[in-house]
């Protein structure tokens, strides 16, 4: 399901909560509504596949201010809410509902339970709308390629060392540069066969220019 398909019961959810007088945990669900529509054309698969790349959340420190919606009260009524439509055999939207607590109950306990909704929810927007590791791998592999040889390399491979991505993408990073390395290999050592190139190639010029000569190319 669409994860705007996920936020119509919730909204409706919560739209019943305010008419009982229920005003907080009402506020709660519509905050994750109005998130869930925000990114509305992804899937609940997609956004917990997305979600999982960017463990953990920056931004999700504090206990957030009195009276603000909570993860608690979120967590208690979205639960409500998936057992309504387990009796209601509405099957698909209580699974795809179940596997939204799931990605929430997980950032609750990554952030350690940290109960501000708005800052978790705030956090997970800013992950989401990073770029996917995958098109950083992609440009990191074209930058290195054209700076090799260039000052500009050793700019691009900081930003590279200083970058999110994880070892098994600098390891992809390297192969793509460097060569034929094992995918076990370690990040660091990833990052030292990427810089092999360019530094066997300034080493070269610096012992040409030393003795005077120029270089073929």
């Amino acid at each position: 399901m669409k994860l705007s398909q996920t936020e119509r019961p919730i909204g409706a959810f919560a739209d019943g909560l305010d008419a009982a007088g229920a005003a907080a945990p009402a506020a709660a669900l519509r905050l994750v509504a109005a998130f869930l529509n925000e990114f509305g054309t992804l899937t609940t698969t997609d956004l917990i596949e997305r979600a999982s790349k960017t463990f953990p959340l920056a931004g999700t420190s504090g206990s957030g201010c009195s009276g603000e919606p909570t993860v608690a009260d979120a967590v208690v009524h979205l639960k409500a809410l998936e057992r309504i439509l387990q009796s209601g055999r509405a099957k698909t939207a209580a699974d795809d509902l179940a596997s939204l607590l799931k990605l929430i109950e997980l950032l609750w306990r990554e952030s350690a339970q940290n109960n501000s909704l708005a800052s978790m929810l705030d956090a997970l927007r800013r992950a989401l709308k990073l770029e996917p590791p995958e098109g950083l791998v992609k440009t990191f592999i074209e930058r290195l390629n054209k700076d090799v040889r260039t000052p500009a390399f050793e700019q691009t491979l900081a930003e590279l060392a200083a970058s999110t991505l994880r070892r098994e993408h600098v390891v992809e990073i390297a192969r793509a540069v460097y060569g034929g390395i094992p995918k076990n290999t370690s990040r660091k050592a990833a990052l030292k066969f990427i810089r092999k190139p360019h530094d066997a190639y300034m080493s070269a010029k610096r012992g040409i220019e030393a003795t005077g000569g120029r270089s073929a190319a």
